[in-house]
């Protein structure tokens, strides 16, 4: 079984504010990069059970923001109509899991 990396780097403009995050997934036979912006769009593909009956459903990112944790985007549910933070590291299996 091949393994597989997913690393998430946070891009900041010139006023020291994130821009964008962008999160690349690779392995033997996988090599993907994403970039996730503010009112860009994405599926919620999410392997986390606080996603259930969410999941595979398009969230919209609202913004960013630094917690004592590292970072994390708010995204909006457009179906449910609910606003969602979703933590760097879910964000990386988010991806993670959807790619493969």
């Amino acid at each position: 079984m091949s393994q597989t990396v997913t690393t998430a780097t946070i891009i900041r403009d010139k006023a020291d504010k994130i821009s964008s995050i962008k999160v690349f997934v690779t392995g033997e036979n996988i090599n993907k990069q994403y970039e996730i912006k503010i009112g860009g769009q994405f599926m919620l593909e999410s392997p986390h059970e606080r996603f259930e009956g969410l999941r595979y459903r398009m969230v919209r990112v609202e913004g960013f923001e630094e917690i004592p944790a590292g970072y994390c985007i708010r995204v909006f549910h457009i179906e449910a109509q609910k606003e969602l933070t979703v933590g760097l590291e879910e964000l990386k299996s988010i991806f993670k899991w959807s790619s493969q």
